[in-house]
């Protein structure tokens, strides 16, 4: 599922109370209303499901029937984020002072820890609110996750211990084993993952998660028929379900059927206006435009997307890359020391993450500069150093940047190092059009048909499906034809 960090983090704060509520009579939350925790337990149980236009209706009926309901206001806003951001605030701001008013420690440390996943870090110290719930309860299943799930997000190396103990105190915690295969997809360990998500599937045969997230997988694998039928098994359980239609769109597009998979995706985001899923949407459509020599597809996209969230943090660093694009690196300059300036004044510029960030950004915006003027043995050197600063981001998620950086290597006349760097991609995913083309372009050049006659067997298989005015096609039938004078001479 394509969701942000602090999204997940609280929907996995819901399944956790959604375990507490669901294993015992006992109450943990208080409130005057029967019939208000019966909709409580029913909300966090739709958002189990992620059915969360249902959850919002429970939750929102468990408020009015008792407005001091804290944890309910808790679960409100947890609800609304995918949905309602803007209502978020204020259902938070509610859970937060409805709990400061209860008189027993532990539930109000409870409801402050869901209320921090919504408010951010300038809330609570979630570290310290995980750490007085397990002094108080070692065993205690919503502290025991939220701990999981930070060092998933740190990208720590025992998040995966975290979460074996989370399923040690609660076996049919099926939404562990959906974060124990991401946690081993980042770690390039595949199979492992599908492994842990097919017993996800298995504990939660009706909800169409489990299959979106196998699809997902299976789609850095490049095994999209497997992940398409995944897709279609979320969406047949949950027609509405706009992730894997988003997803479904996506693997369209890793085929080269842009068309098809932009329609897709321009219909989704008809229905989730608003939301951060449209955001994901404009952001997907930008770098696959971008990656398919479609630029000025790549700068309506860019442009759409600023005039939709012109304040945003994001639509700032976009303006910078779109200006250079166009050839004015001077404005682009402009609007990248506006988007430092802004990132600064929002976060700490001493955090380390956000210096990092920072960092990140500059060496591929340098890099992008430098390919745009033909410099590109410079670009090549600063995509290695924003990959040097990404030591704990997933295989799948460095393709983009190591496809960027074999074309700076081949275009400076590097083929052995473009062609290392279509390798390393291809062992991921040997599906991919932009590297398969890398690849052989590379091979050609320093001589090696045999493995240029290999990726061109596989495009056969990939380019007669793909949309034929894709600039790729042209590239691709140019290999064709060179290696087969190759093989004539």
């Amino acid at each position: 599922m394509k969701t942000s960090a602090a999204v997940i983090v609280t929907i996995l704060v819901m399944l956790a109370l959604a375990m507490l509520f669901l294993s015992g009579p006992d109450r943990e939350y208080t409130t005057t209303s029967d019939e208000a925790y019966r909709l409580l337990e029913q909300g966090v149980e739709q958002l189990y499901a992620v059915k969360r236009p249902q959850a919002i209706a429970s939750l929102a009926e468990a408020v009015e029937l008792d407005p001091d309901f804290a944890m309910a206001w808790a679960m409100l806003g947890n609800a609304q984020t995918t949905l309602d951001p803007d209502a978020v605030a204020e259902s938070a701001s509610i859970a937060d002072s409805l709990a400061k008013r209860l008189p027993n420690d532990l539930e109000r440390a409870k409801v402050h820890l869901v209320v921090a996943g919504l408010k951010g870090s300038g809330s609570y110290n979630g570290d310290s609110l995980i750490s007085f719930i397990l002094a108080e309860q070692p065993e205690d299943l919503l502290a025991n996750l939220a701990r999981a799930t930070q060092l998933f997000y740190m990208r720590d190396d025992n998040a995966a211990d975290a979460f074996h103990h989370v399923l040690k105190i609660e076996p049919n915690h099926a939404m562990a084993y959906n974060m124990l295969g991401y946690l081993e997809a980042n770690r390039g360990n595949y199979d492992q993952a599908l492994e842990n998500l097919r017993k996800y599937a298995f504990m939660a045969p009706d909800l169409a998660n489990p299959h979106d997230s196998l699809g997902e997988v299976l789609a850095w694998m490049g095994r999209y028929d497997e992940a398409q039928k995944e897709f279609l098994k979320a969406l047949k359980l949950q027609p509405d379900f706009h992730y894997s239609l988003v997803n479904l769109g996506e693997v369209y597009m890793s085929r080269g059927q842009l068309a098809k998979g932009v329609q897709i995706l321009e219909d989704v985001r008809a229905q989730v206006q608003g939301t951060p899923l449209e955001r994901d949407i404009d952001e997907s459509l930008i770098r696959t435009y971008y990656e398919f020599e479609l630029y000025e597809e790549s700068l309506a996209s860019i442009d759409a997307y600023v005039a939709r969230r012109p304040d945003s943090q994001t639509a700032m660093y976009y303006r910078a890359v779109a200006a250079v694009m166009r050839g004015d690196e001077a404005r682009g300059r402009e609007f990248l020391a506006e988007f430092r300036a802004e990132l600064t004044d929002k976060h700490n510029e001493n955090d380390a993450e956000v210096q990092r960030t920072l960092r990140r950004l500059d060496y591929q915006f340098e890099a992008i500069c430098s390919f745009a003027k033909g410099e590109h043995a410079t670009a090549a050197t600063a995509w290695s150093s924003m990959l040097e600063l990404r030591t704990k981001a997933a295989p799948h998620e460095l393709w983009s940047v190591l496809w960027r950086q074999g074309e700076s290597y081949l275009a400076s006349g590097q083929p052995r190092k473009a062609l290392d760097n279509a390798f390393a991609i291809l062992e991921v995913n040997p599906q991919l059009i932009r590297p398969l083309l890398l690849m052989a372009r590379a091979a050609l050049d320093i001589g090696e048909t045999d493995i240029a006659r290999k990726a061109l067997q596989k495009l056969q298989k990939i380019m007669p499906k793909a949309d034929p005015d894709l600039p790729a096609q042209q590239t691709y039938r140019q290999l064709l034809s060179e290696i087969a004078t190759t093989a004539t001479s």
